[in-house]
């Protein structure tokens, strides 16, 4: 084992459960002695009145392993042998190992998420190079449910195309649409939904500045916005606003999720949506969600300059957010495509926020 032996802690939330209850908490403590780790959940969530953050045993185990596999050498092979050096021990009672008939809605992939997202943050520790969290932090996307003109129910359930949840690495930005661990995942393309379902996509485009900051940056999140064409009805249930994805080894976090309604085009109120919703939808309305982006990793004024007015050219990063964030100042314009690094005031105002951020 090269690993160095000791305790590691680290505790990560749900923003709530599906009725409101706040701050749902999932504790880890990875403890590594030799060749051998242990992780403990102990001081996990056990509150009796939680709806719906229930987490199986079998899925608590597997999303332990999950991460764990992610973070050793890519050459082990990932077989059974794999489980005999990793000790669990899940408490009875709480989220990650429910009482019988509490309901365990999608296995729950809250608070699996947070559970692997609590491994990866406690285990950075120990390898931060393989520090990338294998989660989605989506809760339950706008679902849209309507009838046919034969009666049949049809559902768009929101599965779609995106940009989400895609951490940077040491060395290497985020990149790719989603972490490596959700690649069984069919995702809804546009020109296919809209052959099945009366909607209208209108657009599915990363959205500039919601990758987290840090040395090297988190892939931004996209915006997915659709019109639907029928009266509907609407469901989601809306997290890691208060609680997104967490940075890496001083990397900040990623953008939170966002999801805005407008049940009536007529009246064109829009919704904010902070919990959940559930809501009839007229002809024309507009479900509009920004998927949170992922987490940066390192500390965000040490990133190549250079690397930062890429960003900016990409519409990755916006010019303010260069200079407010990064702590970059430019010469030129992105319009005249002659955008340089001013060098001097770079370093001027990166010793000036960082004494700001040691005060």
């Amino acid at each position: 084992a090269t690993w160095p032996d000791g305790a590691y802690e680290a505790t990560v939330y749900v923003d709530h459960d599906t009725v409101g209850n706040k701050d749902v908490k999932v504790h880890v403590t990875c403890t590594i002695e030799g060749d051998k780790i242990t992780v403990d959940l102990t001081g996990t969530d056990d509150r009796p009145e939680l709806v719906g953050v229930w987490n199986t045993f079998a899925n608590t185990r597997s999303y332990i392993m999950t991460q764990f596999a992610a973070m050793i050498d890519p050459n082990t092979v990932k077989n059974e042998g794999l489980f005999y050096p990793v000790e669990m021990i899940i408490p009875e009672g709480t989220i990650v190992h429910p009482p019988a008939n509490k309901p365990a809605a999608l296995g729950s992939f809250h608070p699996a998420c947070e559970i692997t997202e609590a491994v990866c943050i406690a285990l950075s520790n120990v390898v931060p190079g393989r520090a990338a969290p294998q989660i989605y932090k989506i809760g339950m996307p706008p679902a849209v449910v309507g009838f046919d003109k034969n009666g049949a129910m049809w559902l768009d359930q929101g599965v779609d195309a995106r940009t989400m949840d895609v951490s940077a690495v040491e060395g290497i930005d985020g990149w790719g649409t989603c972490p490596a661990a959700l690649g069984r995942l069919f995702l809804a393309e546009a020109e296919d939904a809209e052959g099945r379902v009366p909607i209208i996509n209108l657009n599915r485009e990363m959205t500039i500045d919601t990758g987290g900051a840090g040395q090297w940056r988190g892939q931004p999140g996209s915006l997915n916005s659709r019109l639907v064409m029928e009266p509907t009805l609407t469901m989601a249930w809306v997290v890691s606003q208060k609680h997104p994805m967490n940075g890496m080894c001083g990397g900040d976090p990623a953008s939170p999720y966002i999801l805005k309604i407008t049940p009536d085009p007529e009246t064109g109120e829009e919704i904010n949506v902070e919990h959940t919703i559930r809501t009839m939808m007229k002809p024309g309305a507009k479900v509009a969600y920004q998927f949170g982006g992922g987490g940066g990793f390192g500390p965000r004024h040490k990133r190549d300059p250079e690397a930062v007015r890429i960003d900016v050219l990409d519409e990755l990063v916006s010019v303010q957010a260069a200079r407010d964030v990064y702590g970059v100042v430019f010469t030129g314009t992105i319009e005249e495509y002659d955008l340089a690094v001013d060098v001097d005031a770079t370093e001027a105002l990166r010793r000036e926020l960082s004494t700001a951020i040691a005060a």
